[in-house]
């Protein structure tokens, strides 16, 4: 198994997050980036099948970083809802 993501060098969320402290954030980073869960990760999957980049701010669940919106540039991401489905919250 490699050590890390061959991707991480361009990866927009590893390069906005690696430093921080979120224990969230540094668990994502050690299961997807450099970890066990390496060719599981949505934006992986999202830049083959786009050819692009998600936004920063999703992670490598799919799901979106709490408070962002699912846009770059002003602009909707194309198909990130058949990786990060959105469910209601409970009523």
């Amino acid at each position: 198994m490699k050590d890390e993501c061959e991707l991480l060098k361009n990866c927009g969320f590893f390069q906005k997050y690696q430093e921080v402290k979120d224990l969230a954030c540094r668990g994502f980073i050690r299961m997807f980036c450099r970890g066990p869960r390496m060719e599981e990760c949505k934006r992986k999957q999202y830049r083959e099948k786009h050819g692009a980049p998600p936004s920063d701010d999703m992670l490598p669940t799919g799901q979106m970083v709490a408070g962002s919106q699912p846009f770059e540039g002003g602009l909707p991401l194309k198909g990130w809802e058949d990786l990060c489905p959105i469910e209601s919250p409970p009523l």
